[in-house]
């Protein structure tokens, strides 16, 4: 089944463009300096003129990952928090793309503090990303514990076959009906 993945270039500190429904999953993004203020997942799509102002396509899960690593021992208040990870590439190029994010997944996911994965591919030539990775992490520190030497030593090449554009975001509630 696609998802419709929306990338918003606005500020987190404007209110979320979409509301969290039933099968949409929306993430606001930590860093107040973040490409995308909010990035949207969605079964059904959005309507035509929210989908105008966004960076959005179709995308199909081609890969996932749902065996936790050992725990970070992150507190106990923490949320958990969403890596978004939009690569963009060339048409022509997913399997080079693919195999590059192979290595460096099979590093992460290893990781204290790694919960789950899921890596999208554009199902529609057009759509503005190649590949979007969608990963849970225990906690902020987590996160940044596994960016270390040795994934550096991965990513950190003149030869990666695409341009990376992450996000650390937190999920956005949906509302409380009364």
């Amino acid at each position: 089944m696609s998802v419709i993945i929306s990338c918003f270039e606005i500020s987190r500190d404007l209110p979320s463009p979409v509301d969290p429904a039933p099968g949409r999953q929306v993430h606001r993004a930590l860093a107040p300096d973040a490409r995308f203020g909010y990035i949207s997942l969605d079964a059904g799509g959005l309507e035509p003129e929210v989908a105008a102002r966004a960076l959005t396509g179709r995308y199909d899960v081609i890969h996932t990952g749902t065996s936790a690593a050992p725990s970070a021992a992150a507190p106990a208040d923490e949320e958990r928090l969403i890596f978004v990870n939009c690569m963009a590439f060339d048409v022509g190029r997913e399997e080079e793309a693919f195999e590059f994010w192979l290595r460096v997944n099979e590093y992460m996911v290893r990781k204290p503090g790694y919960r789950w994965h899921r890596l999208h591919r554009r199902v529609d030539d057009d759509a503005p990303f190649g590949q979007i990775n969608v990963v849970e992490w225990e906690s902020v520190a987590a996160w940044e514990a596994a960016h270390d030497d040795g994934f550096r030593a991965l990513t950190v090449r003149p030869d990666i076959p695409f341009t990376a554009v992450p996000t650390l975001c937190r999920a956005v509630p949906a509302a409380v009906e009364a």
